[in-house]
């Protein structure tokens, strides 16, 4: 897949697979918010659209992260705990700093 350039990319890893994650533009996403890609081998792919609010973005981030770091766990789970997560860390005080491009 050609990925638009421009983009933040960075990357995370999850046990033995290195996932990049992507903030992509609005158009490329379609009606999704956020997408993991299954493996390949050790590396894996977790896009995320780059207009999403704080919360959603930061929820969205945490949604796909949980399928990346357990592909078995059910969809309602990684809704739910998702949510509790980006809860707790926005009650925390935490936030996006930066969106300054990463090459």
């Amino acid at each position: 897949m050609r990925v638009p350039r421009g983009i933040l990319s960075i990357r995370v890893r999850f046990g033995d697979c290195t996932y990049t994650i992507r903030w992509m533009p609005a158009k490329h996403m379609g009606k999704d918010w956020g997408r993991c890609y299954p493996r390949r081998g050790k590396r894996g792919v977790i896009e995320i659209r780059q207009s999403l609010s704080e919360k959603n973005m930061m929820d969205t981030l945490i949604h796909e992260c949980l399928h990346a770091a357990n592909w078995c766990a059910d969809e309602e789970f990684v809704d739910a705990t998702a949510c509790s997560i980006q809860k707790a860390l926005y009650a925390a005080g935490w936030r996006r700093t930066s969106t300054k491009e990463k090459r």
